[in-house]
């Protein structure tokens, strides 16, 4: 409620908010550790892997791009589909062709 309230001024009027979930991938172009019909969980932070904050497992605040972004700088997750940036580093794989 506070970014409705106005107290996350980086969070853009119409932005779709959201930051964490559990679904199934549909597509996974350029992933390699999900394919389509995994179940996954989603967290608000995401991992570039690269950086010295990614590497030293402080991914909040991650320079490369991640950190807390879905539902902030970026659509979140409460919609249908979203795009995971950093989906490599940054989902947890849950058991393969779950039901919905």
């Amino acid at each position: 409620m506070h970014i409705l309230a106005g107290d996350v001024p980086e969070t853009t009027p119409g932005r779709v908010l959201g930051h964490e979930a559990v679904g199934t991938v549909e597509i996974g172009a350029g992933v390699s550790t999900v394919t389509p019909g995994d179940r996954v969980q989603l967290s608000c932070i995401s991992s570039c892997g690269r950086c010295r904050f990614c590497k030293d497992r402080r991914y909040g605040l991650c320079l490369g791009g991640g950190g807390w972004i879905l539902g902030h700088l970026i659509d979140g997750l409460q919609a249908d589909y979203a795009r995971i940036p950093f989906a490599d580093n940054s989902v947890l794989q849950g058991s393969r062709g779950a039901q919905r």
